[in-house]
Parts: structure tokens; C-alpha cells; sequence
């Protein structure tokens, strides 16, 4: 592959993509190739001194609306988008959703699951207990418990994702027996609203992060609790299905245990029961070189850790992922970078982690952190001073992602130049799709470079073709531009053009600054 590519710097630029796609498809075709080795070759950015995206129209996966994921943090969700007056979630908010049809909700949320109490957000609204829940509000009962969770999720058609509490409460640690017999009780009463039409749990997550923070289980400590919990679950719930955390990080390097053990010895316990894993990626922070590729190169290095231990055909969730802006957690009020984790910025990171893990078929999907309109961190929407609320850039970006989605992702070879100072040194990541029936075509670009790129696009199939494409842009001079203050700063922009390719399929499209693009190419819209 290396010595091709140095080849390839000689040839005439028109055919760089076709022999680009040729090699990797070699690639992918030769035997035996180990699942990591082509996970890996999946996400690569090939450098060169200009922009290219190619397909060969091989199918590489296929791509589900469950795809795309949100996990939602109960107390942000409720405090921001809950109307008391009408013990609904407010409309706008459900209208916003409604293109995510089929996606996944992950409640309570992440470190809040350790110390939800499901008991306390259950049953009539009026007779809920009053609680301490955290230091910074007055107690208060919770109004978004799992049943109108549940109804939440019937109501923008999505997915039912629960995070098991395995640990214990605001107090501290509980006793396993009591945590196992309130995770079965718990799914008692879920089954139970699931019989009035509420939607099923389409998967259990086995606590959250455990293996870090304050908490620091250990791998036997884990997988013991979560096999007694799956046991508890499924005496109720006897199709329930089940994931579990693998480290991206070694997190308990101080009990030495690096990724690598400690993933074989978790996965290695839990191959008889199950063969799905979660994993939390937060990336792009320059100072730790935490690239969109560092990060998804650990989500396959834990699949091979999976595999090795005779784990069949295993695969990942990305349960949390999010932007991660300079200076995050230096200190311990990081506020004033709060903004920049709904900027322009992080709307271009969360797209290029999307195009590559679209490009893993391992990769089940990817749940965005965080659902929610508060003034913390990570917000997917803005209050403004009339208590309407408005779509953040990150927003804006995977809502672009998700309705320009075609279900079949293709072979796709993305070579970039680097100009720009993003330190994964390329400016520019790429994924094509299609239909079944290849009339019609989708791309996803992210253009990370303060300036134009011009990019060749190939797609073999459509030469000597004139299509009409609809591009939309979401861009701004400024890389670190958000909503938060002015609600149209940053907004997807259309514009419709006819692209001609020519006689080896290639044509060229220019994708802005600091922008996320997609590109819908209809083939009702062809001219021979």
C-alpha cells in the first residue's frame, strides 16, 4: 500500500482517485487481513498535495437510522426542555428531533446513571419524593422519570437506551445484592409499561465509566455486578440485550492495569453473554494530540482486544462522544470554554468523527454529548430571553449528517492536503453513500482548512454524466463562531448547481472554510 501511494504522487491528478480506490480495495481484499489492520485502513486520510474523495461503489456497510444517538443526561434534559404546566417535553424541542427518526436516547444519562434512583422518578408525579439531588439547586422531586422518558422516546420515534445503575446513590456505594434486586425491579416495571404501548429498552448499558473518577472498579469488581444485573434484568426481560464499557484510555494505569488488560480481562469475562461494547470518545484537544483518529484507532484497538478473546464478530457503540476545546479541565472552573463546545468549531470535529465511524462497520452507532438547552457544556440548543430555544452549530451539523443519510456507505478514499493547523494533519475527511439502487448518491465532507477546498470527486458509475446537486454548507470565517448570542450566526446554507463528470467519472466540487457539507446527488435529476 505505502509503495503504491509514494507511486502515485507521479501520476496525473484526474487519475489519482481511481488508482486511490483501486489500492484500497486491494487492501481490503487481501487475505488474511486482520479485522484491526482494515479497521485502521478505514479511517486513514491519505496526505497528498491536494483534495480528493473516491468510490469504487463497493458497499462497505450498511447504515442504520440507530446510527445516530443522543445521550441525554436527565437532570439538564429536564431542567431545560420539561414544561411543568403540561408534564410534557415542550414541543419545539420534539419538532427539532423529528429528522432523527429512528435514533437513540441514552438515559439517565452518563456519570448521573451511577446515582440515579429510578424508584424516586417513578409512579403518580404529585407523591414523588423531595431530594437533595445536587449541591448547586434547592431539592426538588423529579418530574422526567423513566415513564415519560419513555414517552418521550415514542414521541420522536427513537430508540430506548438504559444505563443500568450498578454503583449506588448520592450517598456513596450501595451493597451489589441491593443495586442487582433494584436493576430487576426496574425492569419489572419497564415490561410493565411497555404493555400500555410505551417502547421497549433496544439496550442495557452496565453501569457508566466505572473504571474511573472516584469509583476506579476494578475489571472482576465490574464484570461480577453486571453478570448478577443481566441475570436480574432478564428474569423480566428474557430478550433483553446488553453492552459494556471497554476503556479508550488506560485509566487504571495506577493499578497497573494497562487498555489492553484491562479490556481482555472485561471482555473476556463477558464473551458467554454478550458480544456488543460501548465506548466514550472525547477528542480534538490540541495540547493532548487527542485526534478524531487517535480516538477511533482505540475504539478498534478494543475491538481486537474483543476478538482475541474469542469474542465473534464483536462491535462498538459509541455511547458519549463529544469536542473537547483546549484548556477542558486544567482547572476546575473551565467555564469560560463552555461556549466553544457549541461552536463551529466542535460542529467540524463531531462531523469528522461521524465520517469516520460511518466508515467502520463495527461502529454501531454514536451518541452525542449532550441532549440539552442549559448553559453548561455541550449544548444541542440555546435558550434565548423569550424561553425559545434555537440550534447550536453541533446542532446544525449532525441534523445535516442525518437528513442527507443513505444507507449504504461505500468504499470511500479521502486524501487531503494539510494547510490548516488542525493536528491531525489533514484538512479535509469524506464519506460517499448511495441507495440500493445507486439513483442516488450522498456525500459528507468536513473541511477543516481556513480556506476553499477544491476537491475532486469521483464516483465510478457516473461518467460522462451532468447531475444537478444540491450542496448545503455550514460555515463562517471564524472557527470558533456559535449561536449562543445570535441564533442565525451559523446556519446551513443551500445552494443547488450542475456538476459535469467526465469520461473516468470524475468531476470537482469546493467545499468552504471551516465547513461541514453535504451533497445530495439524485439521479431523477441526470442528463446523458
Amino acid at each position: 500500500m505505502t509503495r503504491k501511494l509514494v507511486m502515485l504522487q507521479k501520476l496525473p491528478k484526474q487519475l489519482k482517485p481511481i488508482i486511490i480506490a483501486a489500492s484500497l480495495s486491494l487492501v481490503s481484499l487481501q487475505l488474511p487481513a486482520s479485522s484491526l489492520d482494515q479497521c485502521l485502513a478505514n479511517i486513514k486520510v491519505i496526505a497528498d498535495d491536494q483534495y480528493a474523495i473516491s468510490t469504487n461503489n463497493t458497499v462497505v456497510r450498511q447504515l442504520k437510522p440507530t446510527f445516530f444517538g443522543f445521550n441525554l443526561e436527565w437532570l439538564q434534559f429536564e431542567l431545560a426542555f420539561w414544561d411543568r404546566s403540561t408534564a410534557k417535553v415542550k414541543p419545539a424541542i420534539i419538532q427539532a428531533l423529528k429528522p432523527f427518526n429512528g435514533a437513540i436516547y441514552r438515559y439517565p444519562g452518563g456519570i448521573s446513571a451511577n446515582h440515579f434512583s429510578w424508584r424516586d422518578a417513578a409512579g403518580d408525579m404529585s407523591k414523588r419524593p423531595t431530594r437533595k439531588l445536587e449541591d448547586w439547586l434547592p431539592p426538588f422531586a423529579i418530574s422526567f422519570g423513566p415513564k415519560e422518558y419513555l414517552s418521550f422516546v415514542q414521541a420522536v420515534n427513537g430508540n430506548a437506551w438504559y444505563v443500568a445503575n450498578l454503583y449506588g446513590n448520592k450517598e456513596g456505594l450501595q451493597k451489589s445484592q441491593t443495586m442487582v434486586a433494584d436493576a430487576g425491579d426496574l425492569a419489572r416495571e419497564l415490561q410493565a409499561l411497555q404493555t400500555t404501548g410505551l417502547p421497549a429498552i433496544y439496550r442495557w448499558e452496565l453501569g457508566n465509566e466505572l473504571d474511573r473518577s472516584e469509583y476506579k472498579w476494578l475489571p472482576s469488581q465490574l464484570t461480577s455486578s453486571a453478570h448478577n444485573t443481566i441475570n436480574a434484568i432478564k428474569q423480566h426481560q428474557p430478550n433483553a440485550q446488553f453492552t459494556i464499557a471497554l476503556q479508550e484510555y488506560p485509566a487504571m494505569d495506577a493499578a497497573g492495569l494497562s487498555t489492553k488488560q484491562y479490556n481482555s480481562a472485561v471482555a473476556g469475562s463477558m464473551k458467554s453473554t454478550l458480544n456488543e461494547f460501548a465506548i466514550h470518545l472525547y477528542y480534538d484537544d490540541k495540547w493532548r494530540g487527542i485526534t478524531t483518529e487517535k480516538q477511533i484507532t482505540s475504539a478498534c484497538n478494543a475491538l481486537d482486544t474483543a476478538e482475541s478473546q474469542g469474542i465473534k464478530s464483536p462491535s462498538v457503540w459509541i455511547s458519549e462522544h463529544a469536542f473537547i476545546p483546549k484548556g477542558a479541565w486544567e482547572k476546575p472552573d473551565w467555564k469560560y470554554l463552555w461556549p466553544e463546545t457549541g461552536s463551529l468549531q466542535a460542529a467540524l470535529s463531531v462531523a469528522d468523527m461521524l465520517i469516520a465511524a460511518a466508515m467502520v462497520p463495527q461502529i454501531n452507532g454514536a451518541m452525542i454529548h449532550s441532549l440539552h438547552g442549559t448553559d453548561g457544556p455541550w449544548p444541542l440548543f440555546h435558550k434565548a430571553k423569550d424561553d425559545t430555544f434555537h440550534p447550536s452549530v453541533v446542532m446544525h451539523g449532525i441534523t445535516m449528517l442525518r437528513t442527507s443519510m443513505l444507507p449504504e456507505v461505500l468504499n470511500t478514499v479521502s486524501t487531503s492536503a494539510h494547510i490548516g493547523d488542525y493536528n491531525g494533519n489533514y484538512d479535509m475527511r469524506a464519506v460517499i453513500m448511495a441507495d440500493k439502487s445507486r439513483s442516488q448518491y450522498s456525500v459528507w465532507a468536513v473541511n477543516r482548512s481556513p480556506k476553499p477546498a477544491n476537491v475532486t470527486l469521483h464516483i465510478a458509475g457516473l461518467a460522462n454524466k451532468k447531475m444537478s446537486v444540491k450542496q448545503v454548507s455550514l460555515s463562517d470565517k471564524q472557527l470558533k463562531a456559535d449561536n449562543s448570542l445570535v441564533s442565525m450566526r451559523v446556519v446551513p446554507l443551500q445552494q443547488n448547481q450542475s456538476l459535469n463528470f467526465n469520461a473516468i467519472g470524475n468531476t470537482v466540487i469546493t467545499l468552504k472554510p471551516y465547513s461541514v457539507s453535504t451533497l445530495r446527488v439524485s439521479a431523477s435529476a441526470l442528463i446523458n
